[in-house]
C-alpha cells in the first residue's frame, strides 16, 4: 500500500492548519464561551455554544470556523424596568429583539431629560 511521506506542518508555508483545529470555546460579538455554555451576548439575546449550532447573523466571522458554532436565539424579558436598569440604554436600542418587547418602556425612557 503506497502512502504520502510524513511532512513537518511548519514547512507547508501558504497553507493555514487553524480551520482543522477544533476549537473548544465559540466567540460572539466579542464574547467567548465554552462548548456547552450559554452567554447573554447583548441585553436580549443569548447564544450557547454547541458544536451543531445554526449559522448566526449576528457575526459573519462564523463562516471561517465550522467547528463550533453558537445557537442563539432572543431572550424573553419579563420586566422592561429591570433591563434598563442593567444595560445602557444605547446598548439595548441597538438590539432588535429588546426593542420589539419594550417598545414602550424604551420610548418613554428617550423622552425624559
Amino acid at each position: 500500500m503506497f502512502r504520502n511521506s510524513a511532512v513537518n506542518c511548519n514547512s507547508i508555508e501558504d497553507m493555514d492548519l487553524t480551520y482543522w483545529t477544533e476549537a473548544g470555546s465559540c466567540t460572539m460579538n466579542g464574547v467567548s464561551f465554552p462548548l456547552g455554555h450559554t452567554r447573554r451576548i447583548t441585553p436580549c439575546v443569548s447564544c450557547t455554544c454547541t458544536s451543531y449550532g445554526v449559522q448566526s447573523f449576528y457575526d459573519k466571522s462564523l463562516l471561517s470556523r465550522p467547528l463550533l458554532q453558537p445557537e442563539c436565539q432572543a431572550i424573553r424579558v419579563v420586566d422592561c424596568r429591570s433591563l434598563l436598569s442593567d444595560y445602557e440604554l444605547s446598548d439595548i436600542l441597538l438590539d432588535a429583539a429588546c426593542s420589539i418587547q419594550c417598545s414602550h418602556a424604551l420610548r418613554s425612557k428617550q423622552s425624559l431629560p
